[in-house]
């Protein structure tokens, strides 16, 4: 066998290929899960963790419930934590309440 000659010229572009089939579409799903009752004493603050996300989803808001009658209270903090939301509240009635806060999650594909 001889020697190998030159690289010749880059022939001319080819036709373009048919449209392939579209792909999944991608689905949203929504869930929420909602933490254990904590009681908030009159005149104090309290760190309250909502439910944990399934696997494959993530926390993205988080909301809360109080457990009876409301208390004058507010809302000093508010993140996700991990695979959980939180959220500080104080307390500045003269009673005591529950609160559990609510994990918004999303998965999706």
């Amino acid at each position: 066998m001889g020697k190998t000659g030159p690289i010749g010229k880059t022939g001319p572009k080819g036709d373009r290929g048919p449209v392939g089939p579209q792909g999944p579409v991608p689905t949203l799903k929504l869930v929420a899960k909602r933490g254990p009752e904590v009681y908030v004493h009159a005149h104090h603050s309290v760190r309250v963790t909502g439910g944990s996300c399934p696997a494959g989803s993530v926390p993205i808001s988080g909301g809360y419930d109080w457990h009876g009658t409301h208390v004058n209270a507010s809302i000093v903090e508010s993140l996700a934590a991990g695979n959980t939301w939180q959220m500080m509240f104080t307390n500045h009635s003269g009673k005591g309440d529950d609160v559990s806060v609510i994990t918004q999650c999303l998965t999706g594909k």
